[in-house]
């Protein structure tokens, strides 16, 4: 680098600290004004740091802490500001944006550009061009021939906050022109604006449109070499597309780009607040606070129906034009001024018009005979002091009269030490979707009659539409978040994607958007099915933002974010404020996620609502009510409500839901009275929901409690139960297709999952035939060993990788085609190959345990290698381990699953709207319809779980045409006949207990008689003890009354305890077996001969436990096989039954 190059450096470093300091000077003092007005000097344009607030009384020990946290900054269209100027001063060139050349394109996509516009340089327009001078006011701003004065009002409050304006013009000092060195100049800036969420940074070059006459056309600063304001709203532009793109729009939209802060319109009721001074002093307090916690405020008067926009009225304001409001004032007025005025204190409000001309000539606008009365010192005493062109003052009263609109843009600020006062922010991105493209059968949609014609609705589908669709309404994305402790004040904010971008290419008008709040259950989350209560709602209009403001009650609430119509498709940002901390999260699962153990539960079979109301009679009239709370219980889940103050018929209002795995348990109310050490229990009430129910009432007496007589009150509480977890709001007794069709068809999981899962399959596999190739002749003393690894690897790989092509994959509402009959066929031969592969390697490996490890062993002995052997060893062993732990889970699965739920009747035919057919329409022996029916195939469907289905045929002497879909409930006495099979005949069942005991018995025999005659192996005849043992005592428990349960009768705790022994004793049984087989495969062949030297095992001994275990092998090969060759025919010969659901 040359000395040249390294003093402009050191100049540009200096002058810029120089700048610095000087800003830090300025901003302390705006910091150490107490209000704007007392300091006529504006802020500089350097960095600062943001001075402490009193008002949140924060220690000063963080007063020299930057009081905000930094937020990240994405480029808008891929262009890097640092990194594009580097380029340009290297290459010694100005800067052109190649994204937004000076074209007619970028000013205009209607009207021509007016003859004689030119593009030029800020150099080419003045002499001495800057980015300021003397810093920034709302004075530099002068709207051009643009009809964007709701962007130029909202500049204008921006430049009165110098925290805010530095956000968007970023870098400020480095983007200045420096006379010094003018080679440092590149004529490129950049701004930064708040766009769905993030902060976005827009790079634009220094060119600019200029008129005929050499005046900017649009947007520009009283001061002419003055271009900040210039090449801000150019940036802003190359935002939305054009310069003719910022014509017509909102100030809210505007503010909420520049701070981040989320914008709340007002509507004033004109008349009220004439009317009424109470609501006059409540809205001008609202304003106030607001505007102390530099919030950014503007108004408008709405144009009435005939009126045109910007006609001028006769106080001289302007109709549909934008006005910034720069202060908020109640003045007090001293004894003489009281005299003057005739009051002693007035409430003022000071405008802005962005056109910088003060057009208000009402009262204490400056030709007033108010303003006129006081002098100037007066003014400035109470405060009222005009800082910049186009500012006025006005009354509050006046204020009402005239203007019907305002918008009060409030800041938020990520604070490192979030004060009270402020709103804290939760925000969460989402989309309203279509349902993804569909494949593989329809179990996420779901059919309902509209108009006596059935429309398929899917509710995979995230565009819903507003309430007024009430069949889509619920298939909008689901927020939810809770209120704790108290009432809170809430700010619900929905934004839009900007669209104005479009406006060019012909499109760019905002969708209608809205959104809904329900009060749900304080313990659900899981997606809403029905609307219960609504706690707060918006108005549905085309603006990018939409806003409420609701104070709420302690509770779980849902957000619905939607659009008008349904089928529309978009994306959006959901903010919501609270002074108390909230979590906002969406709901994506239509039910609760399932326990970490859930193979150890059954799955819920019903759903049930509980809606606590109230309570009554809790205190007699002379005692003091209690403070009382309520707990609703049911199975393993508790729910408890807010405590209420001595209330002794208490609102509770509480909502819970339980997914219900035993619907035949109650579920208890208990209501409590707080107490100083020890709450105490004034009674409860227990309610019985097993049958399906919407909306029932009831009145339940408490008991118990304090005095265990008698009742202690009432409690009034709402039911709803159904069998169909995921639709609360269907018929109680109609089972949900879609339930069943999950069933058939269970959801696959992600893909990433599959992936993992598919290539952890190969793992092994390829281990396998890698250490079998890697140590082929390292065995000599069982040379099959590692051709059993290759053999086992190459055959489980190719199961494996023939399991991902899309043969292997055959939906059940697909027809069956050759080559997934091939795939099935295929996938069945190998897994039967490689079943008695494993037992001929299982008797390979065993066979010679434990060998010889050393290569140097003589041929006498031969060896085989440690890696080898082991890893055989190992793998071999681990299938036994997971084997065991499939029988213990499936065990536990098979006791605690509980009795199947009762299935369902469903009679389908083709023609007329459905008709639902009551419980008491069904007999005892048959089938009872409500409609003739004829010719009409009956299916008859399990519970989900189960899926045992038969297919039936009802015949009808009538010829009328049956209806659409009737659902019967469920014939206990048909039904009874599946679930519990008939018995076979006492005989038979005694001979077959003998037969199992033969076994067991000639095990113990030969195990006691030959118990010291196997010295190779002392432990076989011990084995066949102990397995002996177990297995008769297996065998004859479960002739015992306590091993036969039926369905219909409860649970008894002796039932309980055979249960629990028949599991571990078949668990010890299997790893028994498995200890058994390494004991007698790994002496074989034995020594038979007693008088040889090496240790010898009985031949009729051995023998013995050798075929018993061999058995066991052959008689699960049977069973495979013949499981197999059942699977191979069912997809060779079956068909679907097209009118299957």
């Amino acid at each position: 680098m040359t000395l040249r190059c390294q003093r402009i450096l050191q100049e540009s470093a200096e002058e810029t600290r120089r700048r610095r300091r000087d800003a830090r000077g300025d901003g302390d003092r705006a910091a150490d004004s107490l209000t704007p007005e007392d300091n006529p000097h504006r802020s500089g344009p350097g960095q600062v740091w943001v001075p402490c607030l009193m008002d949140l009384s924060l220690p000063r020990l963080f007063c020299h802490l930057p009081a905000r946290m930094p937020e990240p900054v994405h480029s808008f269209q891929g262009q890097k500001f640092h990194k594009l100027r580097r380029a340009c001063l290297h290459r010694g060139v100005l800067f052109k944006d190649p994204l937004f050349p000076p074209s007619a394109q970028s000013l205009f996509y209607k009207r021509q550009p007016p003859p004689g516009l030119t593009w030029k340089r800020p150099k080419e327009i003045c002499k001495d061009p800057r980015l300021f001078v003397d810093g920034i006011s709302t004075r530099d701003l002068h709207q051009g021939s643009l009809g964007n004065c709701w962007m130029v009002a909202a500049i204008s409050c921006l430049a009165s906050e110098p925290s805010l304006w530095k956000k968007v013009i970023p870098d400020h000092a480095e983007q200045e022109w420096n006379p010094k060195h003018p080679d440092l100049y590149a004529g490129i800036f950049h701004f930064r604006f708040w766009r769905l969420g993030r902060w976005t940074d827009v790079v634009v070059d220094d060119r600019l449109p200029v008129s005929g006459d050499g005046v900017l056309l649009f947007c520009r600063s009283a001061t002419p070499r003055e271009f900040w304001s210039a090449l801000l709203e150019k940036a802003y532009a190359k935002l939305n597309g054009c310069y003719e793109a910022l014509e017509g729009g909102n100030t809210t939209e505007a503010l909420i780009d520049f701070t981040g802060g989320v914008s709340e319109p007002l509507s004033l009721d004109r008349e009220a607040l004439r009317l009424r001074s109470d609501e006059r002093r409540t809205f001008f307090q609202t304003l106030a606070k607001a505007h102390e916690r530099k919030a950014l405020i503007t108004c408008s008067i709405r144009p009435a129906e005939g009126e045109t926009v910007e006609s001028v009225l006769d106080c001289g304001l302007v109709r549909g034009h934008a006005y910034g409001i720069t202060a908020v004032k109640k003045v007090r007025l001293g004894d003489r001024l009281v005299q003057k005025e005739g009051v002693a204190r007035l409430f003022m409000l000071r405008m802005r018009n962005p056109w910088g001309t003060a057009d208000w000539t009402g009262a204490w606008s400056q030709g007033s005979q108010e303003w006129q009365q006081m002098s100037r010192a007066d003014r400035e005493k109470v405060g009222l002091v005009v800082r910049d062109v186009g500012e006025f003052w006005m009354d509050f009263q006046d204020f009402c009269h005239y203007f019907t609109d305002v918008v009060v843009c409030r800041l938020v600020e990520r604070f490192l030490l979030w004060p009270s006062s402020h709103w804290r922010e939760e925000h969460l991105y989402g989309e309203w979707a279509s349902a993804p493209s569909f494949q593989g059968g329809s179990q996420d949609r779901t059919t309902k009659q509209a108009g006596g014609c059935e429309a398929e609705v899917d509710k995979r589908s995230r565009c819903g539409g507003c309430i007024n669709h009430r069949d889509t309404f619920l298939h909008n994305p689901q927020f939810t978040f809770e209120v704790g402790g108290r009432e809170e004040e809430v700010l619900i904010c929905l934004q839009q994607e900007d669209r104005r971008i479009r406006r060019k290419h012909g499109g760019g008008e905002n969708l209608p958007i809205g959104f809904e709040v329900l009060k749900v259950e304080v313990n659900r989350s899981s997606r809403v099915q029905r609307v219960e209560e609504k706690a707060a709602s918006s108005v549905y209009m085309d603006s990018r933002t939409v806003t409420v403001r609701a104070t709420l009650a302690p509770g779980r609430y849902v957000i619905l974010p939607t659009t008008f119509l349904p089928g529309v498709a978009g994306r959006f940002l959901l903010r919501v404020f609270c002074h108390a901390h909230v979590r906002l999260r969406e709901l994506r699962e239509e039910l609760p996620q399932p326990p970490l153990f859930q193979c150890l539960l059954s799955q819920p079979t019903v759903v049930t609502t509980v809606h606590l109301r109230r309570a009554s009679g809790l205190n007699t009239p002379k005692q003091t009510a209690p403070d009382v709370y309520a707990v609703v219980r049911c199975e393993n889940q508790a729910v408890r409500s807010q405590v209420l103050r001595a209330q002794g018929n208490p609102e509770f209002n509480l909502r819970a839901i339980f997914y219900r795995r035993y619907p035949d348990t109650h579920i208890t109310i208990q209501v409590w009275g707080r107490g100083l050490f020890r709450d105490s229990l004034l009674g409860r009430a227990q309610l019985h929901t097993a049958e399906p129910e919407t909306g029932r009432g009831r009145a339940i007496d408490l008991r118990g409690g304090r005095t265990r007589t008698g009742h202690r009150g009432i409690v009034y509480v709402e039911t709803s139960s159904s069998i169909c977890l995921t639709d609360l709001s269907s018929s109680s007794i109609m089972l949900n297709i879609r339930l069943l069709q999950r069933v058939r068809n269970p959801l696959q999981p992600p893909t990433r999952i599959l992936v993992c899962s598919k290539v952890a399959l190969c793992i092994m596999p390829v281990t396998q035939i890698a250490i079998g190739a890697v140590h082929l002749d390292d065995c000599p003393r069982e040379p099959y060993i590692p051709i059993y690894l290759i053999v086992s690897g190459v055959f489980s790989l190719a199961l494996a990788l023939l399991s991902c092509l899309p043969c292997s994959r055959q939906a059940n509402d697909e027809p069956t085609n050759p080559l997934s009959r091939v795939c099935t066929a295929w996938n069945s031969l190998t897994t039967f190959f490689l079943f008695c592969w494993f037992v001929v390697g299982y008797v390979w490996i065993y066979s010679i345990y434990e060998p010889n490890y050393n290569k140097t062993a003589t041929a006498v002995d031969p060896y085989c290698d440690r890696t080898l052997y082991l890893f055989a060893l190992g793998t071999t062993a681990l299938v036994f381990i997971l084997l065991g732990l499939v029988c213990v889970v499936g065990c536990c699965v098979l006791k605690w699953a509980g009795p199947p739920p009762e299935a369902h009747l469903i009679l389908i035919c083709s023609s007329k709207p459905a008709q639902v057919i009551q419980d008491r329409n069904v007999s005892e022996n048959g089938l009872c319809a409500c409609a003739p029916l004829k010719g009409v195939k009956v299916r008859l469907s399990a519970a989900p779980r189960y899926q045992q289905a038969k297919q039936l045929s009802v015949r009808s002497s009538s010829s009328s045409s049956c209806a659409s879909s009737a659902f019967i409930m469920s014939n206990t006495a048909l039904l009874q006949r599946i679930r519990d099979p008939p018995q076979p005949p006492t005989p038979i069942l005694v001979c077959s207990k003998v037969a199992l005991c033969i076994m067991p018995v000639a095990q113990i025999a030969i195990g006691a008689v030959y118990l010291n005659n196997c010295p190779r192996e002392p432990h076989i005849p011990i084995y066949l003890i102990v397995l002996g043992v177990f297995t008769l005592a297996l065998a004859l428990l479960s002739c015992l009354p306590c091993s036969r349960q039926v369905n219909d009768e409860p649970t008894n705790p002796l039932s309980r305890v055979c249960t629990a022994w028949n599991s571990l004793t078949t668990l010890f049984l299997f790893c028994w077996f498995v200890a058994g087989n390494v004991w007698i495969y790994s002496i074989y062949q034995p020594n038979y001969d007693k008088t040889a030297a090496d240790p010898y095992c009985d031949r009729t001994l051995y023998l013995f436990a050798f075929w018993t275990t061999t058995l066991v092998y052959i008689l699960l090969g049977f069973f495979f096989v013949g499981g197999c060759c059942v699977l191979v025919c069912c997809c060779l010969l079956g068909r679907a039954d097209p009118d299957d659901v």
